[in-house]
């Protein structure tokens, strides 16, 4: 079978063009989180300048094709705002610094957790950090931590432990589901190099 290179996982030009959206407490249709629908998120990023957008789960994490980063997503939460009283912070990530992502996720638990967030470049913490409830930072940086736990442990704060450690507002996804959107994010590199926009 012959599949393209995003697919095969090389980085490619049309990587650096796939966006992910991550926000932080959305839960799509959700009253009490002031979520919009589906069709309001998706609305609100074609109405903001993306192409082909579409949500991977139902936790706000949004893949999208556009050349710039975070700016897009700013006019996205300003979009919502008067739709549903969403105001909660979200950040962006390129297609091909996720692939980069991926490489540092290999061999790890999929109930282990990346958590996204953005400090000032140079921001880092030495690793292991380890906490008493088991919860394990096995890599951190300005804009990414990714942690595990020691067996037999299950922290439920892991989120929290982070957001505090770091000092900025943060949104976590399992690494589980950070490998679903990879698989999202390539198959938009690979349509894009076939010249086949996904839909929605």
């Amino acid at each position: 079978m012959n599949v393209g290179p995003a697919v095969r996982g090389e980085v490619t030009a049309s990587l650096g063009e796939v966006r992910v959206a991550f926000f932080r407490n959305l839960n799509l249709g959700q009253a009490r989180s002031h979520s919009p629908t589906s069709l309001q998120l998706l609305d609100a990023f074609v109405d903001a300048g993306a192409r082909s957008p579409s949500h991977v789960g139902s936790n706000g994490t949004v893949v999208y094709y556009h050349p710039a980063g975070p700016s897009l997503v700013r006019r996205v939460v300003s979009l919502l705002t008067p739709l549903c009283g969403y105001r909660d912070m979200a950040t962006v990530r390129s297609g091909s610094s996720l692939v980069t992502l991926e490489r540092r996720l290999r061999g790890l638990d999929d109930d282990g957790l990346v958590v996204l967030y953005d400090r000032e470049p140079g921001f880092d913490l030495p690793t292991p950090i380890e906490f008493d409830d088991g919860l394990i930072v096995v890599a951190l940086d300005h804009r990414r931590a990714i942690t595990q736990h020691r067996p037999g442990t299950r922290p439920t704060t892991a989120a929290t432990s982070v957001q505090d450690l770091v000092g900025v507002q943060t949104t976590a996804r399992s690494i589980g589901t950070m490998r679903r959107v990879l698989d999202r994010v390539r198959d938009y590199a690979w349509r894009r190099d076939l010249g086949q926009m996904p839909r929605a």
